[in-house]
């Protein structure tokens, strides 16, 4: 009797709304990062509708969501707390709190969405048949919302990014399925979440109804799309011409104590790029490409384009005295040829220092230390330049710095604006330790970007792997899984449209 008593009293509390709305946010955060539970993204937003069904008024639907966009927003951008301490002078304490609160106040402006998606959801669920529609509609706002409540939370004097946080849409563990993956082509990250949420709701709904047939159905089919070979039959029916590009790519890893800000300016991290460089050349690659910041050509010395031409990152100062990080093309002597484009967003607290940053140096009294920080990191977005002509041939590229590729859709608009046949990305990770959620997200981003924009993309980075990614978003080639510097020529077949 005791023991019914006790199951009874577990299950009314497990229904309480904000018990709810914790598991959903759990659920995604096991999609996410848990080796092949991605599938369970489907299912993950089921009991937050069933808590917001249940919800009392619309402050409890607001709390409700609210509790599942926390949880959400914060564990998939758990990965500030592996930053290297922007404070070396400071102790651990001091390093962990800024960091810590650089999360929370994250946390805290990106949330506040998820409970209007709450309040919102809670009366869309009651209009029959066009909730289905209503309520995936509302979530994509929701995740819209949340990238705005970034870039203002992230404001600095001088800064104008656009709206580009996109870590923890809903929709990238799909990019885990190589068919569902291709919904990227048509919609971007944002048809992928719809159809995430959608799915979820229609479950939903089934499971309300006690519609069991439809319900297996549902599910069967959902299984059959998930793993049946979507880019085979793709591929089988394209017939288009390519180029083959052999491309030289790297990934550059500095053991974790002498990773200090700056790290990429002393001789161990610049005498590693250049023997990959060195290495690179004797393979006869068309194009070299650096991780982002590669400090190897010298931008005093001029030279003429040649092959392989060399595709770096580096530090240079406007004609205002205002520094940006600028892609510029060079010679595997180091000299530079030519600038190709300015980054036009970037890194809050990897390279900018937030604007709530220095009210919290000088509140507690280390004024002094941020403004060193930032002169040591701040620069500024431009949006000039453009793509580059590849070495013996017609054919276009567009460049991609790191930040940029969490901006939905700027694969395509890039690729559209220059006309380009491949993207070449630049990504960094040296602004934080040792990150395995970090580097799973990264993949999902250059894996949707690459769909989006609807072709190629070659990676190098720093801290991180780098890949050679077809337009279905496939991972072709990977190097640097095993935290050791690499390099390698590779060829890569580039669609002549």
């Amino acid at each position: 009797m005791g023991s019914m008593k006790l199951k009874k009293k577990l299950l009314t509390y497990a229904k309480r709304p904000s018990i709810l709305a914790l598991f959903s946010g759990a659920l995604v955060l096991i999609a996410f990062y848990v080796p092949y539970a991605w599938f369970l993204v489907f299912v993950a937003l089921i009991p937050l509708y069933e808590a917001l069904r249940d919800s009392r008024s619309h402050g409890h639907a607001f709390l409700t969501g609210f509790l599942a966009g926390a949880v959400i927003a914060g564990g998939t951008s758990f990965w500030y707390f592996a930053s290297v301490p922007p404070l070396p002078d400071k102790s651990a304490l001091i390093n962990f709190a800024q960091i810590a609160g650089s999360w929370f106040m994250m946390v805290v402006a990106l949330a506040p969405a998820a409970g209007v998606f709450g309040v919102l959801a809670r009366h869309s669920m009651r209009q029959g048949k066009a909730s289905f529609f209503l309520v995936p509609l509302l979530w994509i706002a929701t995740e819209s919302a949340r990238m705005v409540a970034f870039t203002a939370v992230t404001f600095a004097p001088g800064v104008a990014n656009p709206p580009f946080y996109s870590t923890g849409f809903i929709g990238y563990p799909l990019a885990d399925s190589s068919s569902w993956l291709q919904l990227a082509s048509l919609g971007g990250i944002y048809l992928m979440s719809f159809v995430v949420a959608g799915v979820a709701y229609l479950l939903y709904r089934m499971v309300r109804t006690h519609r069991v047939k439809a319900l297996s159905i549902t599910l069967a089919t959902l299984l059959v799309v998930s793993f049946m070979p979507g880019t085979s039959l793709l591929r089988a029916t394209g017939d288009t011409q390519t180029y083959e590009l052999r491309v030289g790519i790297m990934t550059i890893h500095t053991p974790e104590p002498l990773r200090l800000p700056g790290f990429k300016h002393q001789s161990l991290y610049t005498a590693t790029v250049a023997e990959h460089v060195a290495l690179l050349a004797k393979n006869n690659p068309e194009v070299i490409l650096l991780p982002e910041g590669g400090n190897f050509l010298r931008q005093q010395d001029r030279a003429s384009v040649s092959v392989p031409m060399v595709i770096d990152v580096a530090l240079q100062a406007n004609p205002f005295g205002i520094r940006e990080n600028v892609g510029i093309l060079g010679t595997v002597t180091g000299e530079t040829v030519e600038t190709v484009r300015a980054k036009q967003m970037l890194t809050p607290q990897g390279e900018y220092v937030i604007g709530l940053t220095y009210l919290a140096g000088v509140l507690f009294g280390f004024k002094d230390e941020v403004d060193t920080h930032a002169r040591r990191i701040n620069v500024a977005p431009a949006r000039w330049g453009g793509g580059l002509v590849l070495p013996n041939s017609s054919l276009r590229a567009s460049l991609m710095f790191c930040s940029e590729s969490l901006a939905p859709h700027f694969g395509r608009a890039i690729v559209q604006e220059e006309g380009s046949h491949i993207i070449f990305t630049m990504n960094s990770h040296g602004s934080f330790r040792n990150s395995r959620t970090l580097e799973i997200d990264t993949l999902r981003f250059l894996k949707v970007r690459s769909v989006e924009a609807g072709v190629p993309m070659v990676v190098s980075a720093d801290q991180s792997p780098a890949y050679v990614l077809n337009s279905y978003g496939e991972v072709l080639f990977e190097i640097g899984r095993n935290r050791v510097s690499e390099s390698a020529v590779v060829t890569v077949d580039v669609p002549i449209r």
